[in-house]
Formats: C-alpha cells, structure tokens, sequence
C-alpha cells in the first residue's frame, strides 16, 4: 500500500514540475483610461509622464510627455524593464501569441505645426532584440486620432533586430511609443490592448496536467490488479 501512495506522489510530482515550466504570462483585454494616474507610464529619460484629469477622449484623463527635438525615437514607455515603474500592473506584458491578441490601439493628439507620423517598438523586459510597426497615416496635430496596431499581419512589422516575429511576441515587456525629432507634446488616452473573441485552445500545461491525470488513473488500475 506505502509504495502504491509512493508511486501515485511521484507521477503527480513529476507532471506538476514540468506543467509549471511551461506557464506562460497571459494577457486580456485592458484600458489604460489614466484615471487612476499616470499608470507607471513614463517618458523617454524615464521619468513620470504629465498627468491631465480632463481634456481627453471624452473631456478624461490623459497623459503628455515631450518629444526630445534632437532625438527620433521613444517619447512615451509602458514597461516592465527594471529601470522603469511597471506600467498598468504588467497588463500589456506576457506571450501575446498565446493569448492570440489582435490589436493595441491608443488615442494620440499633438502639438506640432505640421502633421507627424508614429510607430510602436515592442521588446521583452530586457529591451532587445525589438520589433517596431510604423503607422502609415500621419496624424494631423490638435485632436485625438485612434492608432491601431494590428498583430493579424506579421509582413506590416519591420527592424526585428535579429530576430523574428513569433520569438519577440512570446516574451514582450515593453510597449514603447516612437515619435519624430521635434519640439512638440505628444499626448495618449485610452491605451489597451484586445485579444480574440473566440474561445482559446487549451494551452499546454492544461493539456499536460489532464495527460498526467490520465496516467496517474491508469497506473492506479494496473496496480490494483
């Protein structure tokens, strides 16, 4: 009996080892709105982006930061990197192929003179290797205009940074906003992220854990024999 319970603890063991190996970071559907504050959101040098408790998308709360005039590139953060505060409690950060998200999508306003064009640079907690969209439409300055990134077209992604599409998106920590040199404030509203409607298959560590069940019953019938 003592090495029937034996056995049984042992299989049980050896599946739950390997099931919490293969969890990964899940995400759902989440709005950043700010009303709760900057979120963790910061700038470019990392520090706290400005925070606004009324003039967005429906006279809400939003956040502004700077574009460096000599500099291309982040103005605005949502990571998980050790340098920065968490952004929105890690709710943009995890396996976005898994949890089958379709699209990140923000509101945008600016103050430049003239029209400017943005893009998104998506890359684990670590900041490399990174991928980055580049939105094809250039926002008019003064009103807020909804950007969507849509994760359905892989080919509509460029700089994988030697690596590639599928590898990036399992692990992604950071969300970073990317804007042209200039002297002008960007400002975001309404940041989330959106994942597939449809039920999602069983991931692996479920279809791991019935599989050991199955074995553990079916070790029980043979030594009950």
């Amino acid at each position: 009996m003592k090495k029937k319970i034996l056995q049984r603890v042992f299989v049980l063991g050896v599946c739950a080892f390997f099931s919490v190996g293969v969890v990964t970071a899940q995400i759902g559907d989440f709005v950043e709105d700010f009303e709760g504050g900057t979120a963790g959101f910061v700038n470019a040098g990392r520090d706290a982006v400005e925070i606004f408790n009324s003039g967005g998308v429906g006279n809400s709360a939003f956040v502004r930061a700077a574009v460096d005039p000599d500099f291309q590139g982040v103005v605005i953060r949502a990571e998980t990197d050790a340098r920065s505060p968490v952004a929105s409690n890690g709710a943009f950060a995890g396996d976005y192929i898994q949890s089958a998200v379709e699209t990140l999508s923000f509101s945008l306003r600016h103050d430049s003179n003239n029209a400017e064009t943005f893009g998104v640079r998506f890359a684990p907690a670590t900041n490399f290797p990174g991928i980055t969209f580049n939105f094809a439409e250039a926002v008019e300055p003064g009103e807020f205009q909804e950007l969507v990134v849509d994760f359905s077209d892989p080919t509509a992604f460029q700089a994988f940074e030697g690596s590639d599409f599928d590898t990036i998106f399992r692990q992604i920590g950071n969300v970073q906003l990317l804007a042209p040199a200039g002297s002008f404030n960007v400002d975001i509203d309404n940041f989330a992220i959106a994942t597939a409607s449809s039920v999602p298959e069983p991931s692996s560590g479920l279809l791991l854990a019935m599989g050991c069940l199955g074995l553990s019953l079916r070790r029980r019938r043979f030594l009950n024999c």
